[in-house]
């Protein structure tokens, strides 16, 4: 089947820079729409081409570098939220171990105080 000269390939261009450029700002509320709007862009590449062309290659080298994108910022996501279950687990007390190795919770006199670093 021939390729569909319809499509215009700088909309899906230009849809993968708006999302590269959200996940580097870190928009991370606007990735919803942008997937959609991609999964409908998508759709309508592969109704055009329906077999593997060489006209896609530089689509699939950009859909790949923002999924590497996509994958760091769920990276750090993991990251702040392990910190924050790090730092609840500090404000509701200290485990210790006594001399026998057993654990003992040690309750904290007052609220900690989240230190603000630059």
């Amino acid at each position: 089947m021939a390729a569909d000269s319809n499509f215009d390939f700088s909309e899906m261009a230009d849809l993968l820079e708006e999302e590269r450029r959200t996940l580097l700002c870190g928009k991370l509320k606007d990735l919803p729409d942008i997937a959609r709007r991609k999964e409908e862009l998508a759709a309508r590449l592969e109704a055009a081409f329906p077999r593997d062309d060489d006209g896609l290659r530089e689509i699939r080298e950009n859909m790949a570098r923002n999924q590497r994108l996509l994958a760091c910022a769920m990276e750090g996501i993991r990251a702040v939220s392990n910190r924050l279950e790090e730092l609840r687990r500090v404000c509701n007390g200290l485990a210790t171990y006594g001399r026998d190795g057993k654990r003992e919770n040690a309750a904290t006199i007052s609220r900690p105080k989240l230190e603000k670093r630059a």
